[in-house]
Parts: structure tokens; C-alpha cells; sequence
């Protein structure tokens, strides 16, 4: 129920200038990091309740939404480019007929280039990889780690790189699995969330933990 809420509630403010694209992302780190911390608290033995699940997270919430907002930063982009791009009557306006078809006819030439870039598939999969390596295991380095955002982000982009075999498996697997869990009218969502807090945590010990004898 929290998740479906703030699906919602993120869906319904992403169209507002600026501030919406923020909020998923944000959303997301702040629910990935309790997700994380609850799991660990399971794997202790304790048995954390309802009241318990942002517990992890709240102490943090300045660096995790510091990463959902650099993650958001290229939604904001784009946004930008077409509400300008759509205000040509008002540049007009403003500026006068001449000068505001000029400035209009800019910006509608920026906006169709960069569409036109990410039309073409490389480049926005490129971006978006990097954007999932960085954000994958940040809120984990914050959490467990005390890191702040920026070394949390560099940490995880530079562990996702190196092991970036693995790390691109398990994003394929989990992709896969959600699109499984999604099918039984989302149901499976609910064996879905515990399951990826797991294995993510686990993921983030294989890395970021040295192994007996060795140093940090």
C-alpha cells in the first residue's frame, strides 16, 4: 500500500515544472535505502514493524534526496527544452515578432536535436546506464557506510564499473523478475520488493566488504 501511494502521488507531480521530475527519483532512493535497512535488520534477527521501516532512511534524507535529484537532472533538461520549445507565442510576445520567431526557432532546434540524439538509442542508454550505476548502491553507502552523497555516488559507479559483468547481470535478472512478478495483476510485486532488498544487500557486502584477510 505505501508503495502503490507513492507511485501515485509521484505519477500525479511529475508533470510540474522542475520540482516533479525530481520526486520519483527521490522517492525511490528513500524507499530503496529503508528497503535495505530493513533487510538488514531481518538478517540481525530482529523483526522490525510498520513503524519501523523508514527508521533507516530518516537520518539520512538530505543525501538521499541529494542523489534522487542528480539522478532527475536530465528529466529536468529535457523538460525545460520542450516547455520552451512550445512557448514561442509567448516569446513572441515578449519580445517582439522578429526576434522572439528567432528565439523560438532556437530552441525548437534544440529541443529537435537532442531528440534526435536520444531518439537514436546510444546516447540515452549510455546515460542511462551511468545513472543506474551510480544510483544502485548509494543509498546502501549511506545507510550502512555514513558516506555523503557525492562519495556515496562515486563509490558505487566506480564498484558498479569494475564489476560491471555481474552488475549488469543482476540489473537483466532483476528487470526480468519484475516483469514475472508484474504479471499475476502485480501480486507478485509483493514477493518481488523483500526478495530485491535481499539480494541487493547481499550484493552490496560481496563488493564493498573485504573478504577474511584481506584489508580494506
Amino acid at each position: 500500500m505505501v508503495f502503490a501511494l507513492m507511485a501515485v502521488i509521484s505519477l500525479l507531480i511529475v508533470p510540474v515544472p522542475v520540482f516533479g521530475p525530481m520526486v520519483p527519483p527521490v522517492v525511490f532512493a528513500i524507499l530503496l535505502a529503508s528497503l535495505l535497512d530493513t533487510a538488514a535488520r531481518q538478517e540481525s534477527g530482529a523483526t522490525p514493524g510498520f513503524a519501523d521501516i523508514y527508521s533507516g532512511a530518516m537520518p539520512h534524507l538530505g543525501s538521499l534526496s541529494l542523489i534522487g535529484i542528480f539522478f532527475s537532472i536530465p528529466l529536468i533538461f529535457l523538460q525545460l527544452l520542450v516547455m520552451l520549445a512550445l512557448a514561442g507565442g509567448l516569446l513572441v510576445g515578449v519580445f517582439g515578432v522578429a526576434l522572439g520567431n528567432a528565439l523560438s526557432g532556437l530552441l525548437g532546434g534544440l529541443a529537435g536535436f537532442v531528440s534526435t540524439v536520444l531518439a537514436g538509442g546510444a546516447v540515452l542508454l549510455v546515460l542511462w546506464l551511468l545513472m543506474a550505476l551510480i544510483l544502485i548502491f548509494s543509498p546502501a553507502m549511506i545507510v550502512f557506510a555514513r558516506c555523503s552523497a557525492f562519495d556515496a555516488m562515486s563509490a558505487s559507479l566506480r564498484a558498479s564499473l569494475r564489476n560491471i559483468g555481474p552488475v549488469l547481470l543482476f540489473g537483466l535478472l532483476t528487470y526480468l523478475f519484475f516483469v514475472v512478478a508484474m504479471a499475476p495483476l502485480g501480486l507478485g510485486v509483493l514477493v518481488f520488493i523483500p526478495v530485491f532488498a535481499g539480494a541487493l544487500r547481499q550484493a552490496y557486502l560481496d563488493m564493498f566488504t573485504p573478504a577474511p584477510g584481506v584489508e580494506a
